[in-house]
């Protein structure tokens, strides 16, 4: 079994895996500026960049790889890079203001979406970091568009979501953490009121439903607690 956590793990639980010959722990360290090139190489392909631009993603960047995929994201959005005769190239070197964060960077490109496409993401991260079609349709709110199906193409285009390999059609977003911008960018009123209202739904649904109805019930009861108009 492999599991994955954040640092703060070992506070939280200092014994985790100790007296256990089996386990171990591996720490992963920031990527060395040859590896942030190798990570870079594989992420474009065949590209043709400016040793300026290289080095500009990758200084930023500080080895974290997360912060290189969205960096790059971020650079195409803004039509920074281009792709040309099936190439990956740019004429200029970013001097665009580039968040401190993973998460400002995300919420960046959130923040540039067309509004159709950003309200998708946002009610699909209701649901959590996997979600379907179908649920986004028991949400009734005359801000979901009428062609989902076709924005959430563009959105895992845009790789901000992915299709999740199962027999219903089902998507995820890409990483928890373009989940966790796109659910935070919502008033806390609103987040409570999507929360009931597909609670009621999967209610609805039946036994199999219910379980998750209680989840959500309690997410929304627990939002009006802190607004204190529960």
């Amino acid at each position: 079994m492999l599991c994955t956590a954040r640092p703060e793990l070992a506070e939280v639980r200092a014994s985790w895996g100790g007296g256990n010959p089996l386990a171990s722990t591996v720490a992963l360290d920031a990527l060395t500026e040859a590896e942030a090139e190798r990570l870079l190489d594989n992420l474009l392909g065949d590209s043709d960049l400016p040793d300026a631009v290289r080095d500009y993603i990758v200084g930023t960047s500080e080895g974290n790889p997360l912060y290189v995929e969205e960096l790059l994201a971020e650079l195409v959005d803004r039509a920074v890079l281009q792709r040309r005769k099936g190439r990956w190239t740019t004429t200029q070197t970013p001097a665009i203001p580039v968040p401190g964060t993973i998460q400002a960077l995300i919420t960046s490109r959130l923040d540039r979406l067309p509004d159709r496409e950003r309200v998708v993401l946002e009610l699909a991260s209701v649901e959590g970091k996997a979600f379907s079609p179908s649920t986004l349709a028991l949400l009734s709110t005359d801000a979901l568009p009428a062609d989902v199906d076709s924005l959430l193409a563009v959105l895992v285009r845009k790789e901000l979501v992915r299709r999740e390999p199962s027999p219903e059609i089902r998507y995820a977003f890409r990483h928890q953490l373009i989940r966790d911008a796109a659910y935070e960018s919502m008033p806390l009123p609103v987040r409570a009121d999507l929360h009931e209202q597909l609670a009621d739904e999967l209610a609805r649904s039946g036994p199999e439903g219910g379980e998750l109805a209680s989840y959500h019930r309690d997410r929304a009861r627990a939002y009006r607690e802190a607004l204190g108009t529960a």
